[in-house]
C-alpha cells in the first residue's frame, strides 16, 4: 500500500480487492449511538427508561399487548 490512511485489501476471486475483516474493524469507532430520552413508557406508564433502547426492549417485551402492538413507537416523539 502507499498510503499509511488506505484499508488493507484481500484479493477474492471474482470480486477482486475488499477490505480485509481486519482492516475493518480497526477502521471503525465500535461505538452505538445512543438516544437518552429519560421517559416513561406512552401507553402504561412503566419507567422511567433512560434510553430509547430500552424503551424499545420494553415494547418487545411486551408483544402480546394489543395496546403496545398499535402504539407507533418513534424516536421522533421522545425528543
Amino acid at each position: 500500500m502507499s498510503d499509511a490512511t488506505d484499508l488493507e485489501t484481500l484479493d477474492i476471486p471474482d470480486l477482486g480487492d475488499v477490505p480485509s475483516p481486519q482492516a475493518c474493524r480497526e477502521e471503525r469507532d465500535g461505538r452505538k449511538t445512543t438516544n437518552h430520552i429519560n421517559s416513561k413508557c406512552p401507553v402504561c406508564g412503566a419507567g422511567p427508561y433512560n434510553t430509547f433502547a430500552k424503551l424499545r426492549g420494553h415494547f418487545g417485551n411486551m408483544s402480546d399487548d394489543t395496546p403496545h402492538q398499535n402504539y407507533d413507537l418513534r424516536l421522533e416523539a421522545f425528543q
